[in-house]
This record gives structure tokens, sequence and C-alpha cells, in this order.
């Protein structure tokens, strides 16, 4: 989210700090996101954007969360980034709009909420 953005110093698209790092997202990062949305009492979280078709060369990790928003959504997109390292945005499902719509169609579904 914007907010978290703010918090860290940036780093500019496509650069790294070390020349030997390597820019991808990692299922255990995923699986960190996933417990982390469990934990804050997410109905629903739906991966999207490059990580959910190509996490090999994605850079970040876009979230649809069901069940959380406002403030609460922002504190758990800033702990998802201090516990993975990556960049994250997460976006509240709660309204049908013609984007949840079309995130919640074409997005991976990671957890949802017995």
């Amino acid at each position: 989210m914007w907010l978290c953005r703010f918090l860290k110093p940036p780093v500019l698209p496509g650069k790294c700090l070390l020349k030997k790092h390597i820019l991808m997202i990692t299922n255990e990062q995923i699986s960190k996101c996933v417990d982390l949305a469990r934990q804050y009492g997410a109905k629903r979280l739906i991966l999207f954007g490059s990580a959910a078709s190509d996490p090999v060369h994605a850079r970040d990790l876009d979230f649809l969360c069901e069940g959380l928003h406002g403030i609460r959504l922002l504190q758990m997109a800033a702990e998802m980034e201090n516990e993975t390292g990556a960049q994250v945005d997460a976006v509240s499902g709660d309204e049908p709009t013609l984007f949840v719509n079309y995130v919640r169609e074409r997005g991976r579904v990671l957890y949802e909420a017995a």
C-alpha cells in the first residue's frame, strides 16, 4: 500500500542495492502472507498480478483481501512487507467493483476461511 512505501527508503524498479540480489517472489514469501492474513482474520486472500502468473519475474505481491479494510488492511500489508522483504499491495475486496470482480475471476485464491 502507498502508506507502507513511505515507511522505508525507495528502491527504483529494476534496481538492486546488491548486484547479486535476485528479484523474485518465492513460495515461502507467499506462505508467510497467507499465515498473516489468517492471523488478521481475513475471510479470503487472492493473489493477482505478476506474482500470480510469473513469480520468478515478479517484484511485488498484489493481494485482494476480503474481510479486512481501512487501517487493519494497511497494518496487515505493512507486516507482510516486513516479514517477506517484498513490496506488498493489498486491496479490499469487500465492495463489488469491476476491478474486484475481475480479480475474483482471474486471481489465484490462496486462502478462504471455512
